[in-house]
């Protein structure tokens, strides 16, 4: 009886999807997949150069050193996507046959892709305001404890402007956008959120997936600020119903974030009071959008017989698009201005 029940328990559980401390084991298992590709990358330049690894260490760190390795955000991108070819396959044996279904792995509506995508700026300028009330509360909180102190060595904002002088855009797209796009978001979004809200509830499974994603970001104020992000972009998904939605969302805020490093001209976005009221009108704008438009397609069968769009759906669009308007001018009047 007891081994029939303890069998039952255990498939129940993995038809449900990984619960919290399975969650932290393989949020562990994402960056022990990427220290791990790596050090396969350093392997193969060191024997390429050598024909085989050297008997003086020394020699490899030289060469790594030579050719600017430490600094070279291109072994970023091997590590965050060579880490797919670890991870790929451990979802998929996690999820069983059916993983492609249970990862929401489908080609999403264009028309709902496109209104998510719109998102991104306005959900950059609320994150970036979140982020500097962060680090001046960080810096009164961490001001008399020395411990917290040493973990403004973990900003890999500043770090990271620091050294993308010298960096072509296109492998710092690679490096911080494409790889952390595809990776996180599906152990993040694919695999661990489904699995908390099967077993908590939307609500919760929603919030615990959000916390741990933005807390693998490091920097306290950096984790808060991503906070915003990680919501809209489960909301997404749920709204959606194809992990595809937030990958592509997910990556074209990596590369405005990359882009803003890169060029002087886009070192700071607007975020005036007004700016970041509208931004926060034209999130939850696009949010309203996207919970309806699943729904139309069966309002629209009354199209013909009440004579025209029912006012309903014509008033909330009028004020959804309302909001629109209104961030768009705020945001290029203080663009143009400032």
């Amino acid at each position: 009886m007891f081994p029939v029940f303890a069998s039952r328990t255990s498939q129940t559980a993995r038809t449900a999807g990984p619960g919290l401390l399975e969650a932290c084991v393989w949020i562990l298992c994402l960056l022990f997949a990427q220290a791990l590709a790596a050090a396969a990358c350093i392997l193969l330049l060191v024997v390429s150069a050598y024909g085989r690894w050297p008997n003086d260490a020394e020699a490899a760190v030289n060469l790594l050193l030579d050719i600017n390795l430490d600094s070279d955000f291109m072994l970023i991108g091997v590590a965050q996507l060579g880490a797919l070819f670890l991870i790929v396959p451990a979802v998929r044996l996690r999820l069983g046959r059916n993983f492609r279904e249970r990862l929401q792995w489908r080609r999403p509506d264009t028309r709902m892709l496109l209104l998510t995508v719109g998102a991104v700026v306005p959900l950059a300028v609320l994150s970036r305001r979140l982020l500097d009330v962060a680090v001046i509360q960080w810096q009164h909180f961490s001001a008399g404890v020395p411990a917290l102190q040493q973990l403004n060595d973990a900003n890999a904002l500043e770090a990271i402007a620091d050294r993308t002088a010298g960096v072509p855009f296109a492998i710092l797209v690679i490096a911080l956008a494409l790889g952390p796009a595809l990776g996180e978001e599906i152990i993040f979004r694919g695999l661990i959120g489904p699995g908390l809200i099967r077993r908590w509830g939307v609500w919760a499974g929603v919030v615990i997936t959000s916390v741990l994603f933005a807390g693998v970001h490091g920097f306290p104020p950096h984790a808060i600020a991503t906070l915003p992000l990680a919501f809209f972009l489960h909301y997404a998904l749920l709204k959606t119903g194809s992990l595809w939605t937030p990958i592509v969302l997910h990556f074209l805020n990596n590369s405005l974030a990359v882009a803003m490093l890169k060029f002087p001209l886009l070192t700071r976005l607007p975020d005036s009071p007004m700016v970041v009221a509208a931004a926060a009108l034209y999130v939850l704008a696009v949010a309203s959008l996207l919970g309806t438009t699943a729904h139309r397609d069966l309002e629209a069968a009354t199209v013909e017989a009440d004579g025209g769009w029912p006012w309903r759906l014509r008033w909330f669009d009028a004020v959804a698009g309302g909001c629109i308007v209104a961030f768009t001018t705020t945001f290029v009047w203080s663009a143009i201005a400032g």
